[in-house]
């Protein structure tokens, strides 16, 4: 399943891999590979992908149009079919600790519905 993760934050898309990564290594205890090249950084484990672009993207410019959601962070995450169940739970842990950041989040599944929203201290869901 698809997933794409618009962040408003004051960190840059680099800080916010770092931020990924070590909340993923230190906190959820899951062991991670991440690459870089021109347009992303990569992070991969056994349950899922993220892709976070580091170009401007059309991603962000639909997030505005379609959300009125500012993000200047474009993430996609790809959970893995076999391991979907456990790759679902880890994601949303994920989420709940980036949700102790006071940063603007949108989760969208499969660029059909949002499935979360968080606008600075204020929090809603669509499911």
């Amino acid at each position: 399943m698809d997933y794409e993760l618009f962040i408003q934050s004051n960190k840059t898309a680099v800080e916010y891999a770092e931020v990924l990564r070590n909340i993923l290594e230190k906190k959820l205890h899951i062991k991670i590979t991440q690459s870089k090249d021109n347009d992303s950084i990569s992070i991969y484990c056994t349950f899922f992908t993220i892709w976070i672009e580091l170009e401007d993207d059309f991603g962000l410019i639909t997030a505005k149009e379609v959300y009125d959601f500012d993000a200047n962070i474009d993430t996609k995450i790809q959970v893995f079919g076999r391991t979907y169940d456990e790759g679902l739970n880890l994601l949303f842990r994920l989420l709940k600790c980036l949700l102790e950041y006071n940063d603007s989040l949108l989760l969208e599944e499969n660029g059909s519905y949002i499935v979360l929203k968080k606008e600075q201290k204020e929090f809603t869901s669509e499911v």
